[in-house]
């Protein structure tokens, strides 16, 4: 009989012990949480309080994906590094919604030839070996955010218009293109991959409206940007029932046209974004969301624990970002390399707001021989196929970057007072201003 009283003392001091070590350790989660959210501010009490996701699973979101971050940053040989921020207790369903870029079928929806395309291969043939455009257009070093929309594509497009207008008229405009108008107007008939607004589209729907209307100052534009695809009326009365456009706005931005650069190929990028400026290219962003520094590999080389590094060229291309420029990261690796030397990279515009990897932009892996990083998007409806397009796609670069990337051309600030505009046709490379 003692000797099962002590046996029952000690199952009752250990269960005991059990019980206060876990309250101690969710005190801990808590006071840790309740931290992070201090630190990046993206939670407000009014937010937190009409939140459908509760406190307790957003903590364990929390907790969950921190635990996983750490891990990531012990893989031998990587070249960025992971790190909490404001998107460490989301949902996958909220992520997923920045993930708003839907690539078109490249064989039914190229655009036709057009004699004012710009021939990237009669440009200088000296290859820099970095290039950012940043550093002549003001407006192009700008973090942008787009919110909870799947407006990346609007984002990324209309920022390339407005760098482009910047780089050919050597000086920063003196207003901000309001792609919420691009939100809320552009429309999307074939449905590629959603119906348009926050619910997704193209880089090219975005040009195709800018070449039809133009697009105005972000403080002319009297909508919200919250665009869904709605249309209202029936025939000739049929418009988009978020969009708020005006005839009277003050100054609009134009296009002529917009080039589609061919897919897969590295060299055409490479060329267009050291000569012609900026260009908008299409990823598979769902690796990204927790990159904080570095040159960016996941999701086209990850770590496995009995294999060491492993290529991944398939991707499911969902995001449309910015591509400002190039380098190399010097002194360090390839992973899984044993060459020492210089990791190339993009230096890319994302849309998430400031507090995402690096002031808002991310160094991604550059690959620059044919066919070394190719796969096939083996699900293109579900992140960025149009109505009726191919059951696969293939795609090139890490996160399929190669597969569709366009800028704009024959940009024109018109304004509004019937004064005429600042015809932008024709531009140099100002990385070359020798150069005839």
């Amino acid at each position: 009989m003692f000797s099962v009283s002590i046996l029952g003392a000690w199952f009752f001091v250990g269960s005991l012990s059990a019980v206060i070590a876990s309250r101690a350790a969710e005190t801990k989660a808590v006071a840790e949480y309740e931290a992070y959210l201090a630190t990046w501010g993206h939670r407000s009490a009014a937010s937190r309080a009409a939140d459908k996701v509760s406190s307790d699973d957003r903590r364990a979101l929390f907790v969950a994906n921190r635990a996983r971050i750490a891990k990531l940053n012990t893989h031998p040989g990587r070249t960025w590094v992971a790190g909490v921020n404001h998107f460490s207790d989301c949902t996958h369903a909220e992520k997923h919604m920045l993930l708003g870029n839907k690539l078109r079928n490249p064989r039914k929806h190229m655009p036709a030839p057009a004699s004012s395309l710009i021939d990237v291969d009669s440009q200088p043939s000296v290859i820099a070996e970095s290039v950012n455009w940043s550093t002549v257009s003001q407006s192009t070093g700008i973090a942008k955010s787009q919110g909870s929309c799947g407006s990346c594509w609007a984002v990324a497009g209309s920022g390339a218009v407005e760098s482009h207008a910047e780089i050919a008229l050597k000086k920063a405009l003196d207003f901000k293109v309001s792609y919420a108008e691009i939100i809320d107007c552009a429309e999307n008939p074939e449905h590629c991959g959603g119906q348009g607004g926050c619910t997704g589209d193209t880089a090219e729907g975005m040009y195709k409206y800018v070449k039809n209307f133009g697009v105005g100052a972000e403080n002319d534009y009297k909508g919200d940007g919250t665009g869904t695809g709605t249309y209202t009326g029936t025939g000739t009365d049929k418009v988009l029932a978020s969009c708020k456009r005006t005839p009277d706005t003050k100054t609009r931005i134009t296009i002529q046209s917009y080039v589609t650069l061919p897919v897969n190929e590295y060299e055409p990028l490479r060329s267009a974004v050291q000569n012609i400026g900026p260009v908008v290219v299409s990823v598979d962003a769902k690796k990204w969301f927790d990159y904080k520094s570095g040159v960016f590999s996941g999701g086209c080389k990850e770590y496995d624990e009995k294999k060491g590094w492993v290529d991944y060229p398939d991707a499911v291309v969902n995001h449309a970002v910015l591509v400002i420029g190039y380098g190399e990261d010097k002194g360090t690796t390839m992973p899984g390399s044993a060459d020492s030397g210089a990791v190339k990279y993009w230096l890319i515009r994302n849309s998430w707001g400031t507090g995402f990897g690096e002031n808002g932009f991310i160094r991604m892996l550059r690959f620059v021989n044919k066919d070394e990083m190719c796969g096939v998007d083996h699900d293109p409806k579900a992140g960025v196929g149009c109505d009726g397009g191919a059951a696969t796609l293939p795609v090139c670069g890490c996160n399929g970057m190669y597969s569709d990337s366009s800028y704009p051309i024959g940009v024109e600030v018109v304004s509004g007072d019937g004064a005429g505009g600042e015809s932008l046709v024709g531009v140099k490379a100002h990385l070359f201003p020798d150069t005839p």
